[in-house]
């Protein structure tokens, strides 16, 4: 083999390995590295096995060899629209984007492994939906972030034992008939001319025995409720009368609001303004659950206010003492 032949036998071999481990940038490296397809189809598969843990950790070892994470953190910063736009149609970075979604969907990727794959983190929110890296919450978080069940990893802080109705199915939900409720309350504290305990008993029509104050019970799903216009119509008939409401039961078929949002709130509002008149007892029997409407109305009810979780099911050991207590500050 004479001079010319190893020269390009050598440059054959050293362009091949630079096609392989990129060249440039750190971004070129990552659009033209063909280690990355099998890299991320063998990570992918990997993310269904016992050891996703591990897959993520080799994953981890792996690409951070393939480019300098700080630089391509600061060549980002940089980039033109028209680069970003040509970034997206790019195989190696989509298919990153794909890998790394699954992954943070099942909270393989979080506070304490994304940092060998931060720049890698900005990089693929270029291609698809938002990139969110889960973190433990505090109960103020699962009650006023929009989306907690996205950007949470500890789910477990609120759900407790209960399946239905369920806490992230229902932080927007907007109960029907609240002008109504808070109508309906409004003439509850009107004509409750002796001051009794209004008890709300929320999922059940079993109410607490001796019978005393008023009662109220919120269950659109069991039997012997009765239309909210019939007692809105009683009740404006007893305020004309003057009557005495001592002992009155009130069997709503209608639910309770489960969050704060909207016109829920009239309702919620509605309470608190009770509870500076007299005694408000909430009892949930529909689950342990500490729902963001009880959370509102635990933790800003400043008197005369009690909140008991006593559903019909019973109570487990994943209703912790604080759900309980509905995280009471």
């Amino acid at each position: 083999m004479n001079y010319q032949q190893k020269y390009l036998k050598y440059k054959e071999k050293y362009l091949n390995l630079k096609k392989q481990l990129g060249a440039g940038t750190e971004l070129d490296k990552i659009k033209s590295n063909t280690q990355i397809p099998n890299l991320v189809k063998t990570s992918k598969a990997a993310l269904d096995s016992p050891r996703a843990s591990v897959s993520i950790n080799t994953f981890n070892i792996n690409i951070k060899r393939m480019y300098d994470n700080d630089k391509l953190l600061e060549e980002l910063k940089t980039l033109t629209d028209e680069e970003k736009i040509e970034l997206q149609t790019n195989s190696n970075i989509k298919a990153l984007y794909k890998f790394i979604s699954v992954a943070l969907e099942r909270n393989l990727i979080n506070d304490t492994n994304k940092a060998p794959l931060s720049g890698l983190l900005e990089l693929v929110k270029l291609v698809g939906d938002e990139i969110i890296i889960k973190r433990l919450c505090t109960d103020e978080d699962f009650m006023t972030l929009d989306n907690p069940n996205k950007e949470c990893n500890n789910p477990t802080l609120v759900i407790g034992s209960c399946a239905e109705p369920s806490f992230f199915d229902n932080i927007h939900t907007i109960n029907s008939d609240n002008e109504k409720i808070a109508e309906f309350l409004e003439l509850i504290k009107i004509n409750n001319t002796a001051n009794e305990q209004v008890n709300i008993i929320l999922g059940s029509r079993n109410i607490p025995v001796p019978v005393s104050g008023i009662n109220i019970t919120f269950d659109p799903f069991s039997s012997g409720g009765t239309k909210i216009d019939v007692y809105i119509k009683e009740l404006k008939e007893l305020k004309e009368l003057e009557g005495n409401m001592v002992n009155k039961i009130f069997h709503l078929s209608n639910g309770f609001p489960l969050n704060t949002d909207e016109s829920n709130k009239l309702v919620l509002d509605k309470i608190l303004e009770m509870t500076k008149e007299f005694d408000i007892r909430l009892e949930n029997k529909m689950c342990g659950s500490c729902h963001r409407s009880l959370y509102f109305l635990v933790n800003n009810a400043k008197d005369n206010f009690s909140y008991v979780v006593n559903p019909e099911q019973k109570l487990d050991l994943t209703d912790t003492e604080d759900i309980r207590k509905c995280f009471k500050k």
